[in-house]
């Protein structure tokens, strides 16, 4: 697999906002090549114009914003929305988390991303208990070892083919 990082314009695939014609002729190719599309911090158009042109998830993390009317098309197609965890501000991620469950209806899009290490022992029981007293779930938090799902990364299986495999008998 690949990955296209997009933040910005490219002046080819990308400018001024928005996806170009050429741009709309190589997503599908991307996505038939198993290229991930990651949109950091797109404007609210770009994301849209994202969402109506793919047909496989991508991610998007950074600085973002969704409308309700662009809350189905991102559980239809699976996008993940990466959540920034800076450990010095659990409460902002808390925050974060805590709107987009209530604007997508559910956690399975949401994964987190982390800005640093350093104190990340103490932010993860600040983020997991603060999870729970909101009234999140263990498995919305931390997922199952066998079916994945979780912000802390196992939603991102929808990548790896994992979440559309076949068991084999």
């Amino acid at each position: 697999f690949g990955r296209l990082d997009i933040e910005g314009d490219d002046g080819n695939w990308f400018s001024d906002g928005e996806i170009t014609s050429a741009g709309r002729r190589a997503i599908p190719q991307l996505e038939a090549n198993d290229v991930w599309i990651h949109l950091a911090s797109p404007s609210e158009s770009l994301f849209s114009e994202m969402l109506t042109l793919a047909s496989k998830p991508f991610i998007v993390s950074g600085d973002f914003s969704i409308t309700p009317a662009m809350a189905g098309p991102i559980n239809e197609k699976g996008v993940i929305l990466a959540v920034t965890m800076d450990p010095a501000d659990v409460e902002a991620c808390l925050s974060d988390l805590d709107g987009l469950k209530l604007q997508l209806g559910d956690t399975d899009n949401l994964a987190l991303s982390v800005t640093t290490d350093r104190g990340m022992e103490e932010a993860k029981t600040a983020l997991y208990l603060g999870l729970i007293e909101r009234g999140w779930e263990h498995l919305e938090i931390a997922g199952s070892r066998r079916a994945g799902g979780g912000i802390s990364g196992g939603n991102m299986r929808v990548f790896s083919g994992a979440a559309g495999m076949m068991r084999r008998r």
